[in-house]
């Protein structure tokens, strides 16, 4: 069997994938429609961001919980 030889393009598996619109969906999916993204000044590093009330992360710990939290 012949071998093939891949080489992962970074900048462009940042800008499809980590950047793309899939992940955003994914994101949205799992903490829900106030989910936030946002890619860094650098353009290398992206992070997904929950907003929400901090009254209720205080009576019942609800931000918590949907980030993966107990």
């Amino acid at each position: 069997m012949a071998k093939t030889k891949f080489v992962l393009n970074r900048k462009n598996f940042r800008e499809q994938i980590l950047k793309g619109p899939g992940t955003v969906a994914v994101l949205r999916e799992t903490l829900g429609e106030d989910a936030v993204t946002d890619i860094g000044r650098d353009g290398v590093r992206a992070r997904a961001r929950l907003y929400g009330s901090m009254a209720d992360e205080a009576k019942n710990g609800t931000l918590s919980r949907r980030l993966g939290g107990s």
